[in-house]
């Protein structure tokens, strides 16, 4: 692409691959206009435009991994557990998002990924899934839901790997996360 993404979201050196890596997170050319715009002294509309037109010709419709996440929602609710993507930029703003995500689903815990995480799959296919119990936290309870959230990641093909401890994240490799503009 002629505008690669970020590394980052809040790490980007040129404007256009702050855009490009927005538009690979999934946010409509009008919420990063929005953003934007406290931030450049012109309007950032012809540039929003410019690299959603070439990411919506580079990247046409989801990529399976991309679909196989989103089919991950459905998969962890079976299981009575939350799913928080792409929320919280840190590990405990996430948690917090989890969290809040199971007490109103009424789900006994949550699983999670961090926009850095996003970040991570972007760009070199890697990507961390944090858990727990909201209802009864503790390492056994936090590791009895990290055994579900593995379930449902091999139901949806995804090949996650994890060595049974409760402070580990899960892990899967070699991902192509790609969405196609969100229109």
């Amino acid at each position: 692409s002629k505008f690669p993404p970020a590394d980052g979201v809040y790490e980007a050196d040129e404007t256009t691959s702050q855009i490009s890596l927005l538009l690979c997170h999934g946010w409509h050319r009008d919420e990063i206009t929005a953003w934007l715009e406290d931030n450049m002294d012109s309007d950032p509309t012809p540039l929003v435009e410019e690299v959603s037109a070439e990411y919506a010709r580079l990247v046409p419709e989801a990529s399976e991994d991309a679909k196989r996440i989103q089919a991950l929602h459905e998969a962890l609710a079976k299981r009575n557990i939350s799913f928080s993507f792409d929320e919280g930029y840190t590990k405990d703003e996430a948690v917090e998002d989890g969290g809040t995500h199971a007490e109103k689903a009424g789900h006994r815990g949550y699983a999670y990924c961090t926009q850095q995480d996003v970040d991570s799959v972007i760009h070199i296919g890697l990507l961390y899934f944090g858990f727990g119990d909201y209802e009864n936290p503790s390492l056994e309870t936090d590791a009895e839901v990290a055994a579900l959230v593995v379930e449902a990641l091999k139901e949806v093909g995804l090949s996650p790997v994890w060595d049974g401890n409760a402070n580990a994240r899960i892990m899967c490799e070699d991902l192509v996360f790609e969405l196609p503009l969100n229109l």
